[in-house]
């Protein structure tokens, strides 16, 4: 992930900690795909790819007492856009488009003044 700021690698990070806790591919056998793109001078697309799992990735607010529970809350503050789907036989894909400047979402980065 050299060249790419902080924030990107964060996701990344975040993203396969997520996988790694809450899908099948956290178990023996299991497996996790990054792949890390840049889609133009400003903007680097992020796949994680998982084994899946029943429930689906969302937001949620944890409680100030909570260890965890606020990566994807993260993955949102920094990210300009962030989803997810399904990608064949027990597959999912979390996806990311980021900033490939610090501290700027790719949306300001391209100067469309969104997040």
């Amino acid at each position: 992930m050299r060249g790419f700021p902080d924030d990107v690698r964060l996701v990344v990070s975040e993203l396969v900690t997520n996988a790694m806790a809450h899908t099948e591919s956290g178990q023996p056998g299991g497996f996790v795909t990054v792949e890390l793109t840049s889609l133009d001078a400003f903007t680097a697309y992020i796949e994680v790819i998982d084994d899946g799992a029943v429930t689906i990735p969302e937001v949620r607010n944890a409680d100030a007492g909570e260890c965890g529970g606020r990566g994807l809350w993260l993955v949102e503050a920094v990210a300009a856009r962030w989803g997810v789907r399904d990608d064949g036989y027990r597959r999912r894909v979390v996806w990311a488009e980021m900033s490939t400047k610090n501290g700027t979402s790719a949306c300001a980065a391209r100067g469309d003044g969104a997040k």
